[in-house]
């Protein structure tokens, strides 16, 4: 079985949201973020999600962006993630989802990058910006099934009726529910588009969904508490480290992921 599937049986017997945390793979560092990962892990995290840096992130918010930039000044590659992937799947249980732009992949190699990813311990991979066509060209989907790895389908108020109806034909672990492009981590406030979207999706898919945009606090997680069973959290930890400077904190983002009472 899956670890996200198992991760997920966890949480609903909990009765409880779960929690995947984001890290931009190179920010700060690389060597900070082994520690940030525990951080993460000892918080609460039921899902890490492990970004490849990449120059034009469109799916992100200007927080994401700007560590994306501050990671390729490291020339931080698709090698570097999945050493670092490599490392946490020798010492966690928790899920880890590789989530990047499907040039990477091209770059990289499809085949290549899902036996990869298998190989160093990933268990999904989340690629916003795939479009279906490429899947079936590039054999996407098939690697992933291949491979066990979960291609997790990123949905939002933007996606037609046609594209929504595919992914859900091809959906597995969890769907994920972004505001757009380029507004991850901004305001939470569930608007009417995304309410209703969110409705749809729960009506048409018995997958969990997962928010992905402005969760910084407990009352975020009680906004959304009637249509996410997944929240996730990146932009905010990444604000936390920006504003603590050159000495990280790491026991303050800890106790900062258990303050939010799932």
């Amino acid at each position: 079985m899956n670890k996200i599937d198992t991760q997920i049986r966890k949480i609903k017997s909990s009765k409880s949201i779960g929690l995947m945390t984001h890290v931009v793979v190179g920010y700060p560092n690389l060597r900070a973020n082994e520690q940030l990962i525990q951080a993460l892990v000892l918080g609460g995290s039921d899902f890490v999600e492990l970004q490849i840096p990449f120059s034009d992130p469109l799916a992100d918010g200007p927080l994401i962006m700007q560590a994306n930039e501050i990671a390729l000044k490291q020339h931080v590659n698709v090698k570097d993630v999945f050493k670092l992937l490599n490392n946490c799947k020798k010492k966690y249980d928790t899920p880890f989802l590789l989530m990047g732009y499907f040039n990477s992949l091209y770059s990289f190699g499809v085949k290549r990058f899902c036996e990869e990813a298998k190989k160093n311990g990933a268990s999904g991979l989340i690629i916003p910006d795939i479009p279906p066509e490429e899947e079936h060209q590039e054999n996407f989907l098939y690697y992933c099934f291949k491979n066990d790895l979960y291609a997790i389908r990123v949905l939002s108020p933007a996606s037609t009726s046609k594209r929504v109806k595919i992914n859900l034909n091809y959906a597995k672990g969890f769907l994920y529910l972004v505001r757009g492009y380029g507004v991850t981590g901004s305001s939470i406030k569930m608007d009417k588009r995304l309410k209703t979207l969110a409705s749809n999706l729960k009506k048409n898919s018995s997958l969990p969904l997962a928010l992905g945009f402005g969760i910084a606090k407990s009352k975020d997680i009680d906004d959304v508490r009637d249509f996410a069973d997944i929240v996730v959290v990146g932009s905010a930890i990444i604000d936390i480290i920006m504003n603590q400077g050159k000495r990280i904190n790491f026991r303050f983002i800890e106790k900062y992921l258990r303050s939010l009472h799932l």
